[in-house]
């Protein structure tokens, strides 16, 4: 079985313009796909706890309000990449508030989609979150060493899906198509585990 993660929200009061259309695809191809959804910080817009804990309920409350949210769907991923003036301590903060009312209106712990340097830059390569898993980005042939202090990725996109206009230094990369999709390529990921395992992280059972 195949997974796909598709862009939902960004800060707070913005929803990609393809979300739904995206959404009810594949949905209607479940059993087909693991379907994942994530949201864009930006942490560069207030910074600080509460401002975190302000992005994640917009996101729970977009995501509760599509629907198909829990079995056959994997954890919402927090996509942190924005470099922004405020200090790895005001970052941490944001970070924190952010996980903590995702465990606590969702009751799962999300997924951190993350860089080497931004994780070393902006949030100076803290522990606390290892808890969630991580979904390195990392256009290489072969896996490189993860953002400190995580032992190991779970998710790893490898490729980006830019097509025809992708950058000539990265000629030997793949990319993805997707059913829906009618032209244009995806980024391409991998899942460190079983299938049993990514079943597990996205609440389906072993057949």
């Amino acid at each position: 079985m195949i997974f796909a993660f598709v862009k939902m929200t960004e800060g707070v009061g913005y929803i990609d313009s393809e979300f739904k259309n995206n959404w009810r695809k594949l949905v209607d191809l479940d059993g087909q796909y693991i379907r994942g959804v994530y949201h864009f910080a930006r942490p560069d817009t207030v910074g600080g706890r509460i401002d975190g804990e302000n992005e994640a309920r917009y996101m729970v409350r977009v995501l509760k309000s599509n629907g198909h949210w829990q079995e056959g769907c994997l954890p919402p991923a927090l996509d942190y990449e924005k470099y922004c003036d405020s200090g790895p301590r005001e970052n941490i903060e944001w970070v924190r508030g952010f996980v903590e009312v995702v465990e606590a209106e969702l009751g799962r712990t999300p997924i951190i989609y993350t860089g080497r340097n931004v994780w070393r830059h902006e949030l100076g390569d803290t522990r606390e979150f290892v808890r969630c898993p991580l979904w390195q980005v990392r256009y290489t042939k072969e896996p490189q060493p993860v953002p400190m202090p995580w032992p190991t990725w779970t998710f790893w996109q490898w490729s980006g899906g830019k097509g025809k206009d992708f950058d000539h230094r990265f000629w030997m990369m793949e990319h993805g198509k997707m059913p829906g999709v009618a032209s244009g390529y995806c980024d391409v990921n991998r899942f460190k585990g079983t299938k049993e395992e990514l079943w597990k992280l996205a609440m389906l059972s072993a057949a």
